[in-house]
């Protein structure tokens, strides 16, 4: 029997076939380009591109002048089995109201990769650490929460694809999707337009992400003029906030009033606007303050006068929708290398900030 020897990129179209075949992915997916399939596969480009025409030519893959080469069909592929590890670790420190706004980014990604056709799998911290290795998990959507020694000695033993999100700060170590508040932090700062000899006010938590939104506003306040001598700022420890905010407003009225106080979160600002509401200053009026993460936009409430905190908005869904974007790339692609993106802010003036 006469055996015809197939070409390499006829082999190789098979390969690419038999990949992508192997998850679940839909019409409309892009698939590796001519030039990232020769680096992978150790192959020269034009037999790259051949097997890709191979494929376009059997209607399982389809070519846009401009924009790549995308699967046709959707593949019958076995369901892929992403965990989610997200889940709020600071539950008894703060209300059911903000855990709901805070959980939104994982339930907007478990509804993506639901719609994906993925198998999902919420990890507590508890969970991850002590079934990791047996999970049998495809990718990992992880928040910065859950990065310590031991999660990260864990995912360099497993070698899944992973991406970081919902979080201030890029991780060099992983692909990343995060917040880039300086973008929102400047238009609040040239919205306010304060002066070199007005005072500012800083107040945030005793976290990671507190201490790092505040050194941004400090910043960024330099970069405007402002001298260290007109800033003042205040620690509130996540425990004591409530309280401790009525007491800055009690023994420390004389520097709130008139000020532009600048918060690391709303949930902070809010307690501060109550606190000197006690004291008999108006807000947007006898100061004015900003906070961050725009909570008011996903259900918070300060009052029944509706929104009043200015804010630094932090977009949940986008967020969410291109950390899947970024973790079904990792996977669809094989590929090993990191990546940090970046999610712009933006500033929402309200009564707060004396927006009329």
């Amino acid at each position: 029997m006469l055996k015809v020897r197939k070409k390499k990129s006829e082999t190789l179209a098979e390969l690419i076939r038999k990949n992508l075949q192997e998850f679940p992915f839909t019409a409309g997916t892009p698939v590796a380009s001519s030039r990232e399939i020769a680096r992978k596969y150790n192959v020269s480009l034009s037999t790259a591109d051949q097997a890709l025409n191979h494929l376009v030519q059997e209607d399982f893959l389809y070519r846009s002048p401009g924009s790549g080469t995308f699967l046709k069909q959707d593949s019958q592929a076995r369901s892929l089995h992403i965990g989610i590890a997200d889940q709020i670790v600071s539950a008894q420190y703060l209300t059911p109201e903000i855990n709901r706004i805070l959980d939104r980014h994982f339930e907007i990604a478990g509804q993506e990769l639901s719609d994906l056709g993925c198998h999902l799998d919420l990890l507590s911290y508890q969970s991850m650490i002590q079934s990791f290795q047996e999970c049998g998990l495809d990718g990992l959507l992880m928040s910065i929460n859950y990065i310590d020694p031991e999660s990260v000695r864990l995912m360099q033993e497993k070698k899944i694809p992973v991406v970081v999100y919902r979080h201030f700060q890029s991780v060099p170590e992983y692909s990343c999707v995060y917040y880039d508040y300086s973008v929102g932090m400047k238009s609040a700062l040239e919205y306010l337009k304060i002066r070199k000899d007005e005072p500012v006010v800083l107040v945030y938590e005793t976290t990671s992400c507190g201490r790092y939104i505040h050194s941004l506003w400090k910043e960024l306040l330099y970069s405007y003029g402002i001298s260290e001598k007109n800033i003042i700022s205040y620690d509130v420890c996540v425990k004591e906030r409530e309280l401790t905010c009525y007491r800055l407003a009690r023994v420390n009225l004389s520097k709130f009033k008139g000020a532009a106080i600048l918060t690391s979160n709303d949930g902070l600002a809010a307690n501060l606007i109550n606190a000197l509401t006690l004291e008999n200053l108006v807000c947007g009026q006898d100061y004015r303050i900003i906070g961050t993460e725009n909570r008011e936009a996903y259900g918070f409430e300060i009052g029944n006068r509706g929104p009043v905190i200015a804010s630094i908005h932090t977009p949940i869904e986008v967020m969410a929708k291109e950390a899947v974007k970024l973790l079904m790339y990792k996977i669809n692609h094989e590929v090993d290398y990191t990546c940090q993106l970046r999610i712009p802010t933006g500033f929402v003036p309200r009564l707060s900030s004396g927006h009329k």
